[in-house]
Parts: C-alpha cells; structure tokens; sequence
C-alpha cells in the first residue's frame, strides 16, 4: 500500500506532496510557496529555485535521503531564458548528484508568480519514513 505524506500533516484534498511505494518516493510538482501559498523569492528564478530545493531537501530528509537519491527529475519553467539562474541553484543543491531530468517550458503555472515548479522520483534505500 502506498504511503502518502505531507509536510504540514493535513495534505491537500488533491494530492499528497509525496507518496512512497516500495522504495521509490514520488514528489509531486514543488512550487516555491511558504505556508500561507505565497510565492517566495519574487521575480527572481534564483531564489524561486532555492525555494523549490529547500522543500525538496525537506521531504527527501523525511525519508532519510538526498538529493544524490534523486533519480529523474522534471523543471517546468516559464521562461527558457530563467535556465541559467535555475542551473545555479540547482548546481549548489545537487553538489554533483545527476538525476536524468527534463526541462520544460511552460506557458503557465498554478500561480500567476511562479516562475518554475519541479517534481522528482527518488530511490529509498530504507522502506519507512524517519520523523
């Protein structure tokens, strides 16, 4: 049976922010919201980037792992032009890990604000989650 798993402990109605079968662990899309579903780091892709990575590092951590865990990953990006900025974020998160991944250009996103959104399937090496 799959375990569902979000990090405020109430879950969206919709989805679950990750769910785990077996050992593989599938995030759904992250967006750089805060808790209040307000877009963190402004315009900047950057910082939006930074935000998406830091929940991502938070429910990898869940499940005992990281980022070199991380085995296909998928960028949904407004703007093809934002790439570099979303590369150096992500060059600081990954330190080296390298999932097969896809980048995607997109004409729109769940908030008008957001700038990039970005889901993953990991690769568990222990069948619970650690709270």
């Amino acid at each position: 049976m799959p375990e569902r798993y979000d990090r405020d402990g109430q879950g969206h109605p919709l989805y679950a922010e990750a769910v785990r079968h077996r050992d593989t662990l599938y995030l759904s899309g992250v967006a750089p919201l805060d808790e209040a579903h307000r877009v963190i780091g402004g315009a900047d892709a950057e910082q939006q980037a930074d935000a998406v990575f830091d929940i991502i590092r938070e429910l990898l951590h869940a499940y005992g792992a990281g980022f070199d865990s991380i085995v296909k990953m998928t960028v949904y990006l407004r703007n093809m032009e934002d790439r570099a900025a979303v590369a150096r974020s992500r060059e600081r998160w990954f330190a080296g890990a390298r999932p097969a991944s896809t980048l995607i250009e997109v004409s729109r996103l769940g908030l008008p604000d957001m700038l990039l959104e970005v889901d993953a399937i990991a690769a568990l090496d222990m069948p619970e989650r650690r709270l």
